[in-house]
């Protein structure tokens, strides 16, 4: 009967059973290839992800920080089970002027 580490020992350590670097996360296309850029949207309402945030932040401290922003809706991400904020949230934007804060 054949041990499963023969077959293990066939693959290099650091690459999964496709011969890929970067295991087997295959849902944003694997290993350490690079990431299409989107384009950006032409018609709002515009969607924007930010995370990296204090703990104690409210609605109306995001909304204080993009006040040059048209934001309609700001939606923060909390836990399920303990409703602590987790530091990310995600703002729909009605108005943006492109050139200003690209970089």
């Amino acid at each position: 009967m054949a041990d499963y580490r023969d077959s293990f020992n066939n693959y290099s350590h650091g690459q999964d059973f496709n011969g890929r670097r970067g295991g087997n996360d295959n849902r944003r296309g694997g290993g350490y290839g690079g990431r299409r850029e989107k384009p950006f949207p032409t018609e709002p309402p515009y969607k924007a992800y930010v995370g990296n945030l204090p703990g104690g932040l409210v609605q109306k401290d995001i909304e204080m920080i993009f006040e040059s922003l048209k934001i309609s809706n700001v939606r923060l991400v909390r836990d399920r089970e303990t409703d602590e904020f987790k530091g990310e949230c995600t703002l729909r934007i009605q108005e943006f002027q492109y050139n200003i804060y690209r970089y």
